[in-house]
């Protein structure tokens, strides 16, 4: 008799939540920026972390960015990881990846603050969210 071995496949959803802070807070005055870093990312894991994992069965990453650019550990290694995919699926080097992605998720967090402050231009003509192209490899 042969014997087979089935594999089970795990998917897991991966969640996310960005959360943005100011450094040059007077309330952030005499904390280091690795331990900003760290508090924010703790936050979030507070916040949103068991609910991910116990209802909807996936993991949780904070993305974790200051006003003045920095990544959190954490965001660092979600950029990094999407870089390492992009590169390997398309002709550009790591280098330009994690470039490229770095410069996306930027503007994308910049665009997403203006609106939130101002609104749209167009309120008439607004995209929803399922047609928004968010394919990164198309903006070679």
């Amino acid at each position: 008799a042969s014997s087979q071995s089935t594999e089970a496949v795990v998917s897991t959803q991966s969640t996310g939540d960005v959360r943005v802070f100011h450094p040059g807070a007077p309330s952030y005055k005499n904390t280091p920026i690795k331990t900003l870093y760290k508090q924010q990312e703790a936050y979030k894991k507070r916040a949103y972390g068991k609910r991910v994992l116990e209802v909807e069965r996936g993991s949780f990453s904070p993305f974790v960015v200051s006003t003045s650019g920095g990544l959190a550990p954490e965001s660092d290694r979600i950029v990094r990881t999407l870089a390492a995919k992009l590169a390997t699926k398309s002709t550009i080097t790591y280098q330009e990846a994690v470039s490229m992605v770095r410069v996306k998720l930027r503007f994308a967090l910049l665009r997403t603050c203006l609106v939130a402050l101002r609104g749209t231009r167009d309120r008439t003509s607004a995209k929803r969210l399922d047609a928004v192209d968010i394919n990164l490899v198309n903006y070679m």
